[in-house]
């Protein structure tokens, strides 16, 4: 028994199934891309001289860790992306926003 397709055919089958599992990856990895965009969003619309309590509070909203441990500075993380995103905010002496930057460790 013979089974064979033309050209026409195997293309179409072909090109079906990488577009099929294509779709399949970005389905798969998109949460990890949506989070990595997020958080920069979320890092940008931190103003200077906003009190740190306010974006503390709006981060551990969204679901953000937050990480206190060096004096001076706040490092907002989102484990769900690739790596590790972070916001780090540096503080000036009043406890306010003095610079936030997005970072991937």
């Amino acid at each position: 028994m013979s089974f064979h397709l033309s050209r026409t055919d195997r293309i179409v089958i072909f090109g079906s199934t990488a577009v099929m599992m294509l779709a399949g990856v970005l389905y798969g990895f998109w949460p990890m891309i949506d989070a990595h965009r997020e958080m920069r969003k979320f890092c940008a619309s931190l103003a200077v001289g906003q009190p740190v309590a306010a974006a503390q509070a709006r981060a551990e909203g969204l679901g953000y860790e937050v990480d206190r441990s060096v004096p001076g500075r706040v490092r907002l993380v989102d484990s769900r992306s690739v790596g590790t995103l972070a916001c780090v905010l540096t503080l000036d002496s009043q406890q306010n926003i003095a610079a936030p930057t997005a970072v991937q460790d």
